[in-house]
């Protein structure tokens, strides 16, 4: 058993170190979060129809940021502008999807371009992108991709083609029964 000045030695220890034996240290300041935890948050607040503080928490636009961070960024302002009903900055960013060549490869940013360009009434515009990205390896049958062409159905009056495909993309992923009592 160790003596009263040892104890005290080692509690002392234990606030100089992070986390110390217990988990419990000195509190430190944090470090800001990263970009993308701001886009996650931000795409989280849209999904749950709080757009304003989903655009509040967006980081500003950089030039030069990595590829793989540009399609969080361009998915989660998507997002929120379609959530603030405002498709026509949204169809804004869906065309620098459409526009950069080699972007078609994400099925989610392509989904969320697509349903921007759907929103802004611009369906000839969603059916290109969808078909660049078929073209650059995406997978048609992926269920993005389907509930995407699907959309596009919709807007065209082909229920024929969207229920089938929209159907079997919440089969995929795991909706089907919530959206059963629909079909």
């Amino acid at each position: 058993m160790p003596g009263a000045a040892q104890r005290k030695a080692l509690g002392a220890k234990r606030h100089q170190q992070p986390g110390g034996d217990l988990g419990a240290g000195p509190r430190r300041s944090r470090a800001r979060p990263l970009p993308g935890a701001h886009r996650q948050r931000a795409y989280l607040l849209a999904e749950l129809g709080r757009g304003q503080e989903g655009l509040e928490e967006l980081p500003p636009r950089q030039d030069g940021e990595d590829r793989q961070e540009l399609f969080f960024d361009y998915q989660a302002r998507l997002r929120v502008h379609l959530c603030l009903n405002q498709p026509k900055l949204a169809a804004e960013l869906a065309t620098l999807v459409l526009t950069a060549d080699d972007w078609a490869q994400d099925a989610l940013v392509i989904a969320a371009a697509v349903e921007a360009f759907v929103a802004a009434g611009q369906s000839d515009q969603a059916q290109h992108l969808l078909a660049r990205a078929v073209t650059n390896g995406l997978d048609p049958s992926s269920p993005y991709l389907l509930a995407s062409a699907g959309r596009i159905d919709l807007t065209n009056g082909d229920l024929d083609s969207a229920i089938p495909r929209l159907s079997e993309a919440a089969r995929v992923l795991g909706f089907n029964r919530s959206l059963q009592h629909l079909l």
